[in-house]
């Protein structure tokens, strides 16, 4: 029981940190995924992001078959490739694609260096969190718009998140432990944190 209510309380804190520092989009994970995707779409836009506000990079077309290298939110967007080279994203939508192999074995995956979405006004806000908790951690995030993603982050380890400026609500779940946090986050862009989850004393 102390160890749980002591997780909540580092948590807590945590997202008190963000609520002044900005938030999130994860970079490429190490894990390698093994799926592929097939383009049911006639034409379907590559982009160079996850989300119709990145430019379009280039195009694919129906019956074209791609290695899939990371998602977002959930498989909503996938990060593709061809002969090794990274070309960009593509919608995860059903109508648009269909995604061979299980999206809990896609690494989550972000942006990168690619420009912000046109959507977002000036540049993204980031932190890194760094889980040292003995427990996986998932953090979704959703936006007064209606935009959302989730990420998880496992035990001891960490990701690198961004998003555009803007309004969010932020929840954490922490695994095997009951309950969630759901906190309003007000994201500046153009910074950038190292925030920690851990006990006291670790």
């Amino acid at each position: 029981m102390r160890y749980f209510y002591s997780t909540l309380a580092i948590i807590t804190l945590s997202l008190a940190l963000l609520l002044a520092f900005g938030a999130w989009q994860p970079h490429a994970a190490s894990a390698q995924s093994n799926a592929t995707v097939t383009i049911l779409a006639d034409r379907l836009n590559v982009r160079s992001g996850p989300g119709t506000g990145y430019s379009v990079a280039a195009s694919a077309k129906k019956g074209e078959k791609y290695t899939v290298t990371g998602q977002s939110g959930s498989c909503a967007w996938l990060k593709i490739a061809s002969g090794g080279k990274a070309l960009g994203w593509v919608s995860g939508g059903k109508s648009f694609v269909k995604l061979n192999g299980a999206c809990s074995g896609i690494p989550a995956a972000g942006a990168g260096s690619a420009a912000a979405p046109a959507a977002g006004k000036g540049k993204q806000g980031c932190a890194l969190l760094l889980n040292k908790l003995k427990t996986d951690v998932k953090l979704s995030v959703k936006r007064s718009d209606g935009w959302q993603s989730s990420w998880s982050i496992g035990a001891g380890g960490q990701d690198k998140v961004c998003v555009d400026p803007g309004s969010y609500t932020a929840t954490f779940t922490a695994s095997g432990m009951p309950g969630k946090m759901a906190f309003p986050v007000t994201v500046k862009g153009g910074e950038y944190y190292e925030i920690p989850l851990s006990l006291p004393g670790n």
